[in-house]
């Protein structure tokens, strides 16, 4: 996908967002949910209950944002590559790489893929495992 969504947060960009994904109604329609869900909760005001991050949150600018930018295709920035490095490597079973909503770098131990683990982004599982992503996405710990 090639397209980048129009500046801001709204029902129309999570509706077009799913559209340039092409995913599945189901898929959409938690999309709604959730956007429904942000839409009538209150913003959170912290551990300690101050207006701080409230009005951190009635300040932040929504239609400034960019709700999709893919991510140029290059190698990893060296800063990721040397966390990777320095991490400890040998305990690692698998990890996944975003950057800008695109997934950049993937790698599972073999050992597990044998075993049948799937580790993927939600973009890949829902094109490629939609009955295990529609079984259980959003299904608990939702409002």
């Amino acid at each position: 996908m090639a397209n980048t969504l129009a500046r801001g947060l709204s029902r129309d960009a999570v509706e077009e967002l799913s559209r340039q994904k092409g995913e599945p109604d189901w898929m959409l329609q938690k999309r709604l949910q959730a956007w429904e869900v942000s839409e009538r909760t209150p913003a959170h005001l912290g551990r300690r209950g101050d207006l701080g991050t409230y009005r951190a949150m009635a300040n932040f600018k929504y239609q400034e944002v960019n709700p999709y930018i893919p991510a140029d295709g290059g190698a990893l920035p060296a800063v990721i590559q040397q966390s990777f490095q320095e991490a400890l490597v040998n305990e690692r079973a698998g990890h996944v790489v975003q950057r800008n909503a695109s997934v950049v770098h993937s790698e599972l131990d073999e050992a597990l893929k044998r075993k049948g683990v799937i580790l993927t982004d939600l973009d890949t599982a829902v094109r490629e495992y939609p009955e295990l992503v529609q079984q259980y996405f959003m299904t608990k710990c939702v409002p």
